[in-house]
């Protein structure tokens, strides 16, 4: 290969590999890698086996020398159905559902009086074996313990019950350090319980009875003072008979008050036919007042208007007959005159008649009309008297009605309070363990295990947070968008510089590298190693005739000291070595003025600052300044965010093209 032209440049060109290309859709990297997750778990996989096994191990170790057994006895009761009329001293209807009043017998089983009452029916306040350890000191003592005291240690931990729904059954559970004691306090707890309710159904009826006497007392009392109101009340109305009184008024008020009706009416016909009579005269016409005063019924009156008819019909046919002067027409007209002068008196006499019928009959009725209102006052106030006397009877049988329902219960509650009060029924017997249940073993040693993985978890977390090393070469391409060159392996003493050469030629013979006249090798951290990969760049260069000058940048020196900047020759051929302090890179001016010199002798100058922290500026000014820039990534090593931050510095002032070499 020909060597090619020194072209060095204070501002460099585009590369052609552009590193931050832009593109149409923008992709989000994952908060978090399985790379990464793996990477740790791999990484850490002895610690994460060891904290695990060991919590387990701690464990054991404490439920073998430390931990307490407990002995569990359990106890199968069975609530009869109708336990709710069976406790109740009383026939009220319950609303409460049946799952609400089996589950307060849930609850009831295991009330502090419950637990108070069996561990005193065993005498287990002074049993250290029963009392739990912080308790023994109050027993060597002689101090007595408390309810609060025993109910605080002992409920929740050493007592259970629960409804096993759907059934009817409850489960009681006892836990103990002894057996045989647990198995005689589940035993002893379904006897109490049992008795518990029948001497709480024994109080409730002392209390009812007692209560009940009281009323029954006080609707004696009641009763007695209604009998006195009402032979109060028959004394004061002595010439009374009520009941009898008021019906024959009520009688009486009806009678007259029909005649009063009746009268009425006449009196109203009688004053219609005086006011049509008052202008008829009975001498012109008696047959209009008998016909308008209806007396046309009464017989002397139709007897003498047939006389009438009759004369008055014999006139005129004897009319016809003779003349006036003729005696028989002279006695028939005599006849006529007699019967018709009788006709007009008696029509006068009725017409009066009338009258006075009309003024008796208005008298009769003003009198009736006195009688109705002295009924009707007498009516009223034999009502009321009724009413009262109806009042104080009622009340006389109501209280001796409530006095007798009061006894009566008396009764009925004394005989319920002696019936049966059996409402649980055992099921199945408490037995005696044969081993204990608490603590469970395998259990806890599963949730130390697991307690301890969650530990585990937690420091893989940690990491993944502190962010985590760089996993492979796909990784580090898609989250850096940084190409990487080629991967070598740790170098080594048994490494040859052979293979790392040959490494090294692929990446000069690249198309990002291939014409870069000023190459820049540099790491994320310092690393003294990595003078070997420079040397082996640079060495892959020359022997491709490039004269190559490798420039190794050491930390450190004072500006103001005289340098040697004469490069040394190796022994290779084409390829010589110069060392530059730090402290000489200042800017990108002054870097360029101590680069310029070696431009015009040698065809590649490849600068590593790989024993340079990132921090003083130095790698990022030769980057600014180099055709190429080359960042060494240790793999396993170097975390993500470093490499970030690295490569942010190395492109942020610089358009080289930067590509990154994954070591590990």
């Amino acid at each position: 290969m020909s060597a090619q032209p020194l072209a060095i440049r204070p501002q460099n060109e585009a590369a052609p590999f552009q590193n931050r290309p832009s593109w149409d859709v923008v992709e989000l990297s994952p908060l978090f890698d399985f790379r990464d997750i793996f990477h740790i778990i791999r990484r850490r996989l002895g610690w994460l086996l060891l904290i695990p096994f060991t919590f387990a191990a701690l464990m054991v170790g404490y439920l073998l020398f430390v931990a307490t057994p407990y002995y569990k006895s359990t106890a199968l009761i069975f609530v009869d159905p109708k336990f709710d009329s069976i406790l109740q001293i009383e026939n009220v209807s319950s609303i409460a559902s049946d799952l609400d009043s089996l589950n307060s017998m849930e609850k009831a089983i295991l009330s502090d009086s419950m637990v108070l009452r069996v561990v005193d029916k065993l005498n287990l306040r002074e049993d250290k074996g029963f009392l739990p350890k912080s308790l023994h000191k109050y027993v060597d003592s002689g101090q007595e313990i408390s309810g609060s005291q025993l109910l605080a240690e002992i409920s929740e931990k050493r007592f259970k019950a629960g409804l096993i729904r759907p059934t009817r059954l409850i489960e009681l559970s006892v836990f103990d350090t002894d057996a045989e004691r647990a198995r005689l306090i589940a035993q002893t707890f379904v006897e109490e319980f049992e008795s518990y309710l029948a001497e709480q159904k024994q109080g409730e009826a002392i209390d009812s009875v007692e209560e009940l006497r009281e009323q029954a007392d006080i609707a004696y009392t009641r009763a007695l003072e209604a009998e006195k109101s009402l032979e109060d009340f028959r004394r004061a109305n002595a010439s009374l008979t009520v009941e009898q009184d008021h019906q024959l008024s009520a009688e009486r008020l009806t009678k007259v008050g029909d005649e009063l009706n009746t009268i009425s009416g006449k009196v109203l016909d009688l004053r219609s036919k005086v006011e049509t009579l008052r202008n008829v005269d009975p001498k012109e016409d008696p047959v209009k007042v008998i016909n308008i005063g209806n007396f046309g019924e009464l017989e002397h009156v139709s007897s003498l208007l047939d006389q009438r008819t009759t004369a008055k019909a014999n006139l005129a046919a004897i009319e016809q007959q003779y003349t006036g002067n003729h005696p028989r027409y002279i006695e028939a007209k005599s006849r006529f005159v007699e019967v018709d002068t009788q006709l007009q008196e008696l029509a006068t006499n009725l017409k009066s008649s009338v009258n006075a019928s009309l003024e008796a009959a208005v008298m009769n009725e003003q009198l009736l009309s006195e009688r109705v209102s002295e009924l009707q006052e007498e009516f009223a106030n034999m009502k009321q008297v009724s009413s009262e006397f109806r009042a104080i009877q009622q009340k006389v049988e109501t209280e001796w009605a409530i006095h007798q329902a009061l006894r009566q219960k008396i009764g009925e509650t004394a005989l319920m309070s002696k019936q049966s009060t059996h409402v649980t029924k055992l099921m199945s017997a408490p037995i005696k363990a044969h081993k204990p249940a608490k603590p469970n073993k395998p259990v806890f040693v599963l949730a130390a295990g697991f307690f301890g993985g969650l530990i585990s978890l937690g420091f893989v977390g940690v990491d993944l947070l502190r962010g985590a090393p760089i996993a492979d070469r796909k990784q580090l391409e898609r989250q850096m968008n940084v190409p990487v060159a080629t991967k070598i392996p740790r170098l080594n003493p048994e490494f040859r510089d052979e293979q790392l050469i040959q490494e090294m030629t692929e990446v000069l013979l690249s198309v990002q590298h291939r014409n870069a006249s000023l190459l820049h090798l540099t790491s994320v951290k310092e690393d003294e190693d990595a003078l070997r990969v420079a040397v082996c760049l640079a060495s892959a260069s020359a022997f491709y005739g490039h004269r190559t000058l490798v420039i190794s940048v050491m930390p450190g020196g004072d500006p103001q000291s005289m340098v040697d900047l004469v490069p040394k020759s190796t022994g290779t051929k084409n390829l010589s070595f110069l060392r530059i302090p730090a402290t000489f890179f200042i800017s990108p001016r002054n870097a360029w003025e101590l680069l310029s010199p070696h431009t015009g002798d040698f065809t590649r100058i490849v600068i590593e600052t790989t024993s340079i922290a990132q921090q003083t500026q130095v790698p990022a000014l030769i980057a600014s300044v180099s055709n190429a820039n080359l960042l060494l990534v240790q793999k396993d090593r170097d975390e993500k965010k470093e490499v970030e931050d690295t490569v942010r510095l190395l492109t942020r002032g610089s358009d080289a093209q930067l590509s990154l070499i994954l070591q590990g």
